[in-house]
């Protein structure tokens, strides 16, 4: 098995399996900085629909989502966790609200939280998730936590 590393909010590094295998590491770096190069795997893997994740705050201030996330063909949100990512954000944040996004707008968000994508370490876990999905399901989630 090999491995690889990305890095994610404050410069924090993540070491990932190249294989794919959905495990405590890859559900942190997803969410935690790089959640927006999963969410681009996805989208070019798929051609799902990139969504960010807003709060009000980010909404009226700085413009760069909470979490970016992809739309499958049942409208549900896909991310690191599983289906069911929108539901999980306003566990924690009642008034995230979903906004639809380009890849341009995406491939721009790059700050303490949100890191220069890695797309090409989040496309084994893109593949996983769509695989998943073309079964009829999509991954067992790991407990959310932020």
């Amino acid at each position: 098995m090999g491995t690889t590393t990305v890095t994610g909010c404050y410069g924090k590094r993540y070491t990932l399996n190249t294989e794919g295998n959905i495990d405590s590491h890859a559900e942190s770096a997803f969410s935690r900085g790089q959640c927006h190069a999963l969410a681009l795997a996805l989208h070019r893997l798929m051609g799902w629909e990139l969504y960010g994740l807003y709060t009000a705050s980010e909404r009226r201030y700085n413009g760069t989502p909470s979490h970016t996330v992809v739309r499958m063909p049942d409208g549900d949100y896909l991310d690191i966790h599983g289906n069911g990512a929108l539901d999980n954000w306003r566990e924690h944040w009642p008034d995230a609200e979903p906004h639809a996004l380009t890849e341009a707008e995406v491939l721009a968000f790059e700050h303490r939280d949100y890191r220069k994508p890695n797309v090409k370490a989040a496309m084994p876990y893109a593949e996983t998730l769509a695989g998943n999905y073309s079964r009829g399901g999509v991954q067992t989630r790991f407990p959310f936590a932020i």
